[in-house]
């Protein structure tokens, strides 16, 4: 499996889900008006008279706020899942050097007991190694044993 596959499918996931949310916001805010046209067109053959209430309108927008709001949070959503993804592929750019040395790479690797892990190598000695890839905005430094990231950044 290619490095970021399994984030880049989320992100995938969450972009349809938004747009999902905002077409029913769409649909939530037309439907009023369109019911009150359709039922007056109708009142005629029907020989009934009915009008769409009126709280039915403040009701709708706040629902179509709501969707749109839902919509917004899952846009941004994919793109943290598509700056996670670019995170893994230049991981993986790092990691394929290794490769020629023998070791086995894999990526997006699924553990029932741990779930997703990101990268998974065996060395040519046997041993096993996990990566958990994250990717944050701005330079990140080491010093010593730490790995540090600038305080004053924004997220």
């Amino acid at each position: 499996m290619a490095a970021g596959s399994n984030i880049r499918q989320l992100a995938w996931k969450r972009r349809v889900a938004a747009i999902q949310s905002f077409v029913g916001a769409v649909v939530l805010v037309v439907l009023p008006f369109t019911g009150n046209l359709l039922l007056q067109k109708l009142a005629p053959i029907a020989k009934i008279t009915f009008v769409v209430p009126v709280w039915v309108y403040p009701l709708s927008f706040a629902a179509a706020a709501l969707f749109v709001w839902r919509g917004l949070h899952l846009w941004k959503r994919a793109g943290h899942a598509d700056q996670g993804a670019a995170g893994e592929s230049a991981v993986a750019a790092l990691l394929n050097p290794l490769k020629v040395s023998g070791w086995t790479v894999e990526y997006g690797f699924r553990d029932p007991r741990v779930g997703d892990i990101d990268v998974y190598l065996i060395a040519p000695s046997g041993k096993a190694y996990t990566l958990d890839v994250k990717s944050h905005g701005g330079l990140v430094t080491v010093s010593y044993t730490h790995l540090t990231l600038p305080t004053n950044r924004e997220v």
